[in-house]
């Protein structure tokens, strides 16, 4: 991980692909992106989910590679994100919103750098003031 000395609102962009299924405690990984990122900065993240699910579905007993595997699609993942992703976003006080891979990184090569053009975005921005 990157340690910044004055990490707070130094960084105007970032992109996160893909982290949030795979890690333990996605709200606390959100919301590190909205510490580091100036008000009005943005994020682009991708983390597969499926537009079926009507929410983010994990489960701790789901802690097996052949378990996770069967469960997510993919052995490293704990969680598959359902149509709540954008609330989740937006509970670490991001804004969100969709986008497609040409809508937002038409010049870059999904295969060079290791992105999924055929996953969609997720733009978010940090808000003015936190909400509590």
């Amino acid at each position: 991980m990157l340690a910044i000395e004055n990490p707070s609102e130094s960084f105007i962009s970032g992109f996160v692909n893909p982290v949030l299924e795979q890690v333990n405690d996605a709200l606390l990984t959100l919301s590190e992106s909205r510490y580091v990122l100036i008000v009005r900065g943005y994020g682009i993240l991708q983390t597969p989910f499926s537009k079926k699910l009507m929410c983010t579905f994990s489960g701790s007993g789901i802690d097996s590679i052949y378990a996770r595997y069967q469960a997510y699609g993919q052995e490293d993942q704990v969680r598959l994100y359902g149509g709540d992703i954008v609330a989740r976003i937006e509970s670490a006080v991001l804004g969100s919103r969709f986008a497609t891979h040409d809508g937002v990184l038409s010049d870059i090569d999904p295969i060079k750098f290791g992105v999924n053009e055929k996953e969609p975005f997720l733009l978010f921005e940090r808000a003015v003031s936190p909400r509590v």
